[in-house]
C-alpha cells in the first residue's frame, strides 16, 4: 500500500518583494504546495521603494500593498504578520519562532532582507534619530515633519535625497549633510552634482557638503546635531540614510556560508540544498545588487517544476540590496517634484 501522498511544505521568511515574487512562483509551479510566508512587519507587504512617495505624500497609504488579504487567501498562502522567527534547525528542517511554535518545512527561502546602517555617533539611541525602512518608519517621521519641523538628513546618497525632498514637502525645515565632497559621489561627477545641489537648494534645501556628523545632543529627545568643525544645526528630527547591511543572524544559526550576505550558486541556492535565499541578503561572486526589478524577478522566471525540485531556478541571480525605499533607477522626484 502507498504511502499518501502529502503536499510540499515551502515556508519563506521574509515579506518584502523577494518573499512575495518567490510565494508567487512556488504556487505557480506547484498550486499544491502548502507555502507559508513570514514577516516581521504588522502590515500586509507593500512597495517599499514607494515608501518616499507615500512620505511626501505622493501616494496614499493602502496604495502601498502588493496584494490584499484575499489574493493570499485565493492562492492557499498561510502570511504571518508581526512574526519573529528565532532560528533555522537546518539538520532537522524546522524554524523556531518567538513564540515557541516550530514550523517543518521541504523547502525554506530566506528573503529576510537587510536593515539600515547607523554610525555609531553618539547620541544615536535618542528619541527622533531615525532611519526609513518600514512603512510604520514613515509614518514616524511624517508625524514629525508635518508640525514644519527642522530635520536634518544625514546621507546624501538617492535615499537621503529622496527623504529630504519628502519631508520637504511636509513643510519640514530641512538640511541634508554628505561626509564626502559632493552628492550623489557614486552616481555623479562633481559639475553634475553642483547642478543637482542648486536645484536641491532652490526646493528650500539646504545642503552642507562635506560635513562630518559628530554627535546628536538632547534631553531624551533630540535637539541638535554637532559637526567635527563645530557647527550645531538644531534638530528636531535626524534622518539617517547611509546604507544598508544584509540580515545574517538566521543563515548562520542555519550553519549557511556567508560573506557580506548570504553565499548562493547561479540557481539561488544557498550552501544548504533546501534553502534557497533572495534579496537584500543574498551574495553571488563577490556582489550584491542594489536594484527592485532583479529583486521581483524570482517571481517571473520561467521556472519549471522539475527545476524547481533540482533547485535549479534558471536566469540570474536575483539580487537588490536594496529595496530600501527609493533604491535602483535615479530617483530624483521627490527631490526635484517642484522644478
Amino acid at each position: 500500500m502507498s504511502a499518501k501522498k502529502t503536499n510540499k511544505r515551502t515556508i519563506i521568511i521574509g515579506g518584502g518583494i523577494a518573499g512575495v515574487s518567490a510565494a508567487e512562483a512556488v504556487h505557480a509551479l506547484q498550486p499544491d504546495s502548502d507555502i507559508t510566508l513570514i514577516s516581521e512587519e504588522h502590515d500586509l507587504p507593500y512597495f517599499r521603494m514607494s515608501l518616499t512617495r507615500y512620505l511626501a505624500g505622493e501616494v496614499e497609504r493602502e496604495k502601498l500593498t502588493l496584494h490584499d488579504q484575499q489574493w493570499y487567501l485565493q492562492n492557499h498562502i498561510t502570511i504571518l504578520l508581526n512574526t519573529h522567527v528565532e532560528m533555522i534547525d537546518a539538520e532537522g528542517k524546522q524554524i523556531s519562532l518567538a513564540d515557541g511554535q516550530k514550523l517543518p518545512y521541504d523547502k525554506l527561502i530566506l528573503a529576510s532582507g537587510a536593515h539600515p546602517n547607523v554610525p555609531p555617533f553618539p547620541g544615536r539611541e535618542l528619541k527622533g534619530v531615525q532611519t526609513l525602512r518600514t512603512l510604520e518608519d514613515a509614518d514616524l517621521i511624517m508625524d514629525v515633519a508635518r508640525h514644519h519641523s527642522t530635520v536634518v538628513c544625514i546621507g546624501g546618497g538617492l535615499l537621503g535625497l529622496e527623504v529630504a525632498g519628502a519631508v520637504a514637502r511636509q513643510g519640514a525645515h530641512v538640511t541634508v549633510l554628505e561626509g564626502l565632497d559632493w552628492l550623489l559621489p557614486r552616481q555623479l561627477d562633481a559639475q553634475a552634482s553642483e547642478i543637482l545641489r542648486e536645484k536641491i537648494k532652490s526646493l528650500g534645501i539646504k545642503v552642507i557638503v562635506p560635513a562630518m556628523t559628530k554627535a546628536m545632543h538632547g534631553d531624551g529627545k533630540v535637539e541638535s546635531v554637532e559637526l567635527a568643525d563645530g557647527q550645531v544645526l538644531p534638530a528636531d528630527l535626524v534622518l539617517i540614510s547611509t546604507g544598508v547591511s544584509a540580515n545574517l543572524e538566521l543563515a548562520k544559526s542555519a550553519g549557511l556560508d556567508v560573506n557580506r550576505g548570504v553565499l548562493v550558486n547561479e540557481h539561488m541556492v544557498t550552501s544548504n540544498p533546501n534553502i534557497l535565499a533572495a534579496g537584500d541578503l543574498t551574495e553571488f561572486q563577490g556582489r550584491s545588487y542594489g536594484l527592485w526589478v532583479p529583486a521581483k524577478k524570482p517571481g517571473h522566471h520561467r521556472w519549471s517544476k522539475r527545476s524547481w525540485q533540482r533547485n535549479q531556478l534558471p536566469g540570474r541571480p536575483a539580487f537588490h540590496q536594496a529595496e530600501s525605499p527609493g533604491s535602483g533607477c535615479v530617483q530624483y522626484r521627490s527631490v526635484l517634484a517642484k522644478c
